[in-house]
C-alpha cells in the first residue's frame, strides 16, 4: 500500500519549481501573454522563442483559423506557462473524493430510504462514492491536472 502511494505522490504529480525563466519554455507549451497594452490575456502555443521576441500559435474564434502572434519582451507585462504541479494533482484528489462521497451518500440515501434503510445506506454510499471519487481524481489528477506557473521575464525598459 505504501508503495502505491509512494508512486501516486512522486511519479504520477512531478512537482515543478516555483522559479521558472525563458530557458525553461519549449516549442509546443502552452502560454498565457498579458501585453502591457492591453488588459486581456492571450492563450496560446509557443512556435518560437528568441533573444527578444516570442511568437505563439494563436486560435482565432471569429475567422476559425490559427494565427500567428510574436510578442516582443519588453511588450509583454507577464507570461505563465501551463505545467502539470503536485498542488494541481492534490486538488484533482480532493474533488474526486468530495463530489465521489456526496454522490454516492446521497445515491445511498435514496435507496436506502426505499429498502428502510436509516443509517448504513449513506454511510456505506458514502465510503463507497469516496473511494471512486478519489481514484477518478487520481486518474485525472496523473493525466490532465495542471497550473498556471509565472515565467521570470528579464528586465528590460520599455520605450514611451
Amino acid at each position: 500500500m505504501r508503495r502505491v502511494l509512494v508512486f501516486l505522490a512522486f511519479g504520477v504529480a512531478p512537482v515543478i519549481a516555483a522559479g521558472q525563466d525563458l530557458t525553461s519554455l519549449h516549442p509546443g507549451d502552452n502560454l498565457r501573454i498579458r501585453p502591457r497594452s492591453q488588459t486581456d490575456a492571450i492563450e496560446g502555443t509557443l512556435l518560437s522563442l528568441s533573444m527578444d521576441t516570442v511568437r505563439i500559435g494563436w486560435r482565432n474564434r471569429v475567422r476559425q483559423s490559427v494565427d500567428t502572434l510574436s510578442f516582443a519582451l519588453p511588450a509583454i507585462r507577464s507570461l505563465d506557462v501551463r505545467r502539470r504541479t503536485g498542488g494541481a494533482f492534490a486538488r484533482s484528489l480532493v474533488i474526486g473524493t468530495v463530489i465521489g462521497a456526496g454522490s454516492g451518500a446521497i445515491s445511498g440515501a435514496v435507496n436506502g430510504h426505499r429498502r428502510n434503510q436509516d443509517f448504513g445506506g449513506p454511510v456505506f454510499g458514502g465510503i463507497f462514492g469516496g473511494v471512486l471519487g478519489f481514484v477518478g481524481g487520481a486518474i485525472f489528477g496523473g493525466c490532465c491536472a495542471s497550473d498556471w506557473i509565472p515565467i521570470e521575464l528579464p528586465l528590460t525598459r520599455v520605450k514611451q
